[in-house]
């Protein structure tokens, strides 16, 4: 993790703060002034002072709130100031362990996809109670492995009651009903449905649920969800639905792709490797959808071969790009 990350600032701003009441009590004043003697807050400049001092206010309470996860910290109302009561429980780790929690803080640094943040607190926090070279080690180190995955939905604007919503049904088991933007006509419809787990994938958060009204199962993009509009209700879920139809996906890789060995795309998926260096792929599928987004990304170096649906929907998919890139002047 790099220095400069959202993560590393607060790891050091807590560290600034449990280093000054370890010394003596002080006061919230003096706890912000020097934070912002070490450049430790994060705020505009040139926001007005009333929202400085709001954002500064919201940033002491959270980071106060993860250090009395570890600590026994308590405020004195007649001197107001802050102080630390009883001796830190401290972690060491070994130097393994030390690249892993470096290598985790930034695969998961600046996230915003739902519960994100309780990640970054958790890390955070485990980071605060490092001694002072082990957590300089993971501020500082250098990783040989870098874990990338895109967002390519910004999820730090979703609106809060959705989550709250869609979470409560989901734990409850209770049926939600929301009111959902279509991606493809735009149009907004109304949907009942019995809530399965969220799921982030394709740099999307994606809500799985069998819909009372049209009897199937739905996937759902979390953030095409209207605002305000999920509700979970008092109804139970059942405990059994009837599972997904399945599809025979195959497909056939030329030698390109497969001489050096087939990626696995699907679960449980078979692959037959031939003389000419070329492979096929077998695999059950409920989802054409996902299936079809796959095998797209192979280009010309892929032939699909079943099932119809999918064979069908590849065709489509042809005619447009002959229209669009064969046509001449188009």
């Amino acid at each position: 993790m790099r220095r400069e990350t959202r993560a590393g600032r607060a790891s050091q701003r807590r560290q600034a703060i449990f280093t000054l009441l370890h010394k003596a009590p002080h006061s919230y004043d003096e706890i912000i002034t020097a934070l912002k003697r070490e450049r430790l807050l994060l705020y505009d400049h040139a926001e007005d002072p009333d929202a400085i001092a709001r954002r500064l206010q919201y940033q002491f309470r959270l980071d106060l709130k993860v250090l009395r996860l570890q600590y026994k910290i308590e405020y004195d109302s007649k001197t107001k100031r802050y102080g630390l009561l009883d001796a830190p429980f401290s972690l060491s780790l070994h130097q393994k362990q030390l690249v892993a929690l470096a290598m985790i803080l930034q695969t998961f640094d600046e996230k915003t996809f739902p519960y994100a943040g309780d990640i970054q607190d958790l890390l955070t926090s485990l980071l605060d109670q490092l001694p002072d070279d082990q957590r300089k080690a993971v501020v500082d180190q250098s990783l040989a492995l870098n874990i990338e995955f895109a967002e390519r939905t910004n999820y730090s604007s979703l609106d809060p009651s959705t989550l709250y919503e869609v979470g409560k049904a989901i734990m409850r088991r209770h049926h939600l009903v929301f009111t959902y933007r279509s991606p493809r006509e735009g149009k907004e419809r109304h949907h009942v449905i019995e809530p399965r787990p969220l799921s982030f994938k394709n740099g999307h958060v994606y809500l799985h649920g069998w819909s009372l009204d049209r009897d199937k199962e739905f996937l759902f993009r979390l953030d095409y969800i209207l605002p305000g509009t999920a509700k979970m209700l008092p109804t139970p879920t059942q405990r059994t639905r009837p599972a997904p139809r399945t599809y025979l996906l195959r497909y056939r890789l030329t030698p390109v792709l497969a001489r050096n060995g087939v990626s696995k795309r699907f679960p449980d998926q078979q692959v037959e490797p031939h003389p000419d260096g070329s492979a096929t792929v077998t695999a059950q599928i409920t989802d054409l959808f996902e299936a079809r987004q796959i095998v797209l990304k192979y280009g010309e170096n892929c032939l699909v071969e079943s099932p119809p649906e999918l064979v069908e929907q590849m065709r489509v998919v042809a005619a447009h790009f002959a229209q669009t890139y064969l046509t001449p002047g188009g």
